[in-house]
């Protein structure tokens, strides 16, 4: 547990300790009151007596002393349920967390699983893209060698040797316009 932590804890029991002082105090003072109200009529049942009315004191003399700490037991008896309620909660909420934990790192375990095994779907199928585009140039190159082959071996082939025109051929001298023809030449221009 770190520090922080047992602060907080501190923070939060103090009012509760409170709590439970002042319920205390308030049990006892009624025990006393009550002790208190039962020696007054005590005594004046036994000063009744003194004038010959029938003693009743006995009725307020209690032999037991759990009656006459009715109050405080009550209240601590109060307060040990509510305490074992708290710490019945408190471990519940631990429990809890520690599930919540681990259904986290579970759920990131899978995740983490799932994101490899897409990277190695992914890897296994450019792997197969380029071996098809692999034996597709591979076949292509065999297919013009062949159609290289047959048309060589037919009569009156000839392997082409000049390079090709380009499809867009630079004009001619005669195709020029006048004007393009001025500036290339400029004397021919002033003539």
């Amino acid at each position: 547990m770190d520090i922080g932590t047992s602060k907080w804890q501190n923070a939060v029991n103090q009012p509760i300790h409170m709590a439970e002082i002042a319920i205390r105090s308030t049990a006892l003072l009624f025990d006393f009151q009550v002790q208190a109200a039962r020696d007054l009529l005590e005594m004046q049942a036994r000063s009744a007596a003194v004038f010959g009315i029938p003693d009743c004191s006995s009725l307020f003399n209690t032999a037991d002393e759990r009656a006459r700490r009715l109050f405080t037991e009550g209240a601590e008896h109060l307060l040990n349920s509510t305490r074992r309620a708290n710490e019945t909660m408190a471990e519940m909420n631990r429990h809890l967390g520690r599930l919540v934990e681990q259904q986290t790192v579970g759920i990131a375990e899978q995740v983490r699983q799932g994101i490899d095994q897409l990277g190695r779907h992914t890897e296994q199928g450019l792997q197969q893209a380029r071996d098809l585009v692999e034996h597709g140039v591979e076949e292509l190159a065999r297919a013009a060698q062949e159609a290289r082959q047959q048309a060589s071996e037919q009569p009156g082939w000839q392997q082409q040797t000049q390079p090709s025109r380009s499809i867009i051929e630079q004009p001619r001298s005669g195709d020029v316009p006048s004007r393009a023809r001025k500036q290339e030449n400029p004397r021919a221009a002033a003539e």
